[in-house]
C-alpha cells in the first residue's frame, strides 16, 4: 500500500511539473516569432516583408514625399544577412562584415547608420522592409474598417498588397514574394519599386564618400 501511494504521489508531482513548466530544459516559446496583427490580409504582406532580411536582391525605388512634393531615387542591394547597401538620394548606408557607415557624396563617411540624414523624406534606411512592416503593424489596430487584400504587378514583379482604411486616408503596402517592399502609399509618403533583380550589385558596396 505504501509503495503504491509513493508511486501515485510521484506521478502527480511529475504531472504538476510538466503543467507548470518546471521540467529540465527550456520550454519552446514564441518570443522570437514576428508579431502578427490577427488580420489575414495584413499578415500575408508582413510575412513577406519579414523574410526580406535573408534575401539577396537589388531593388530601385522612387520616393515621393507628400509634404513638399520632392521626388528622390533610392536603391537597395543586399546579399542575405551579411552585406547591405542602401542609397537614398545623396546618402549611402553600408552594412558589411567590417561594420556600418553612413556616407554622402559631399561629406565623406561616418561610423554607424544615421537615419536622421533622410528623415525629411519620411523614409528610413530600412525603407525596403522593416520600416513599412512597422508602419503596417501600427496602422492595423487603428483601422476604421477591415483591411482589404489585393494583388498587383509592380515593376514587372507579382506583389501581394493590403490597404488599411484610416482617417483621413488609408495606407497601402505591397510586398514581393521574396520579401522586399513593392509599394507603400501613405499620407506622408509614397515609395514605388521601379526595378528588381534577385542578384547583388558589387558596385553598390563602394563607399560614395
Amino acid at each position: 500500500m505504501i509503495a503504491r501511494l509513493a508511486r501515485t504521489l510521484g506521478l502527480l508531482v511529475a504531472a504538476a511539473a510538466v503543467s507548470t513548466g518546471c521540467v529540465t530544459g527550456e520550454r519552446p516559446t514564441l518570443a522570437n516569432a514576428a508579431a502578427t496583427t490577427g488580420d489575414a490580409a495584413a499578415d500575408a504582406v508582413l510575412q513577406r516583408l519579414d523574410r526580406a532580411a535573408g534575401a539577396t536582391f537589388t531593388a530601385a525605388y522612387r520616393v515621393d514625399t507628400s509634404r513638399d512634393g520632392v521626388t528622390t531615387s533610392a536603391s537597395v542591394s543586399q546579399e542575405g544577412p551579411t552585406r547591405r547597401s542602401v542609397t537614398i538620394g545623396e546618402v549611402q548606408y553600408l552594412s558589411t562584415g567590417d561594420g556600418t557607415s553612413t556616407c554622402t557624396t559631399l561629406g565623406g563617411c561616418a561610423d554607424g547608420l544615421d537615419p536622421t540624414r533622410v528623415s525629411d523624406l519620411q523614409v528610413t534606411p530600412t525603407l525596403d522592409a522593416a520600416s513599412p512592416a512597422a508602419r503596417l503593424r501600427a496602422d492595423v489596430p487603428r483601422a476604421t474598417g477591415p483591411p482589404v487584400a489585393s494583388t498587383e504587378t509592380i515593376a514587372g514583379q507579382p506583389a501581394v498588397c493590403v490597404t488599411v482604411p484610416l482617417v483621413p486616408t488609408g495606407t497601402t503596402v505591397c510586398a514581393l514574394d521574396s520579401g522586399p517592399l513593392a509599394r507603400l502609399v501613405a499620407a506622408d509618403v509614397r515609395v514605388e519599386l521601379t526595378s528588381f533583380t534577385a542578384t547583388v550589385e558589387e558596385a553598390a558596396f563602394v563607399k560614395s564618400g
